[in-house]
């Protein structure tokens, strides 16, 4: 396939779209980052617990204003809202430090975000959430078949306007900062590691502008120069009355 992934499924500038994930990452650390401090906890539940609904921020903000016609939608009964641009939805997810298994991340999913990435497995899309065996037999059981019918009533209402879901997945940390970020076509197994089948690496290096080249100016180089001229003086006797120098 030609092109990048988010050549291919953005268009437009895909390098200021690659720029803006980025920038969206480090936000989002740094407003964990933050929180932890301010809480004075020894654990990073502050930095975790924040930086899964400032990634869904940060992203609306910076990538937002680059997807022509992206729309900015609500996720019902979820905490956070999601941009859709041209029926891809985009999902962030916080990667769990250090829990990577064969060159794969893994993200602390919830059950509406593990439902959601099914519509990228074409195998389930005709699936519903009642298809799966549920004891429904006492009232613990109507309860878990209430929350599953909300459940399917909130992925029902995403897949009205979305057809695939992209997910952005970023690796940080409170010491560790931003390390990497993987974004595209993925699912989760029930562990929570992500099967991307067709993805993009960003780059957290800024480009560096290039440095112009010189113009050549003629007598200002060192060969082209011209060479200086020997100047001889008389110099006075100096107070010590060492010897006048004169030329020969």
């Amino acid at each position: 396939m030609a092109g990048s992934f988010l050549e291919r499924v953005f268009s437009g500038n895909a390098a200021k779209i690659e720029q803006a994930f980025v920038a969206a990452g480090r936000g989002a650390h740094n407003r964990s980052y933050d929180a932890k401090v301010a809480s004075k906890l020894p654990t990073n539940h502050a930095y975790g617990s924040t930086c899964w609904l400032a990634l869904a921020e940060e992203i609306i903000d910076h990538v937002g204003p680059l997807l022509d016609g992206a729309q900015v939608f609500s996720v019902p009964g979820a905490p956070y809202s999601i941009l859709i641009k041209d029926g891809f939805a985009i999902l962030p997810v916080k990667v769990i430090e250090g829990g990577t298994r064969d060159g794969r991340m893994r993200a602390s999913v919830s059950d509406l975000r593990a439902r959601l990435a099914r519509m990228n497995d074409r195998d389930r899309d005709q699936q519903s959430f009642f298809d799966e065996d549920q004891d429904n037999s006492d009232a613990a059981g109507e309860t878990v078949a209430a929350a599953l019918e909300e459940l399917d009533d909130e992925r029902k209402a995403i897949e009205a306007i979305a057809s695939v879901l992209v997910v952005a997945a970023f690796q940080c940390g409170p010491t560790s900062g931003l390390r990497a970020i993987e974004i595209g076509v993925a699912t989760f197994d029930t562990d929570g590691f992500i099967d991307f089948k067709d993805s993009q690496k960003l780059s957290l290096i800024d480009t560096p502008l290039p440095f112009p080249n010189p113009a050549s100016v003629k007598g200002d180089t060192f060969d082209s120069a011209p060479r200086p001229k020997p100047r001889l003086e008389l110099h006075e006797e100096s107070a010590s009355g060492g010897e006048v120098l004169e030329p020969k």
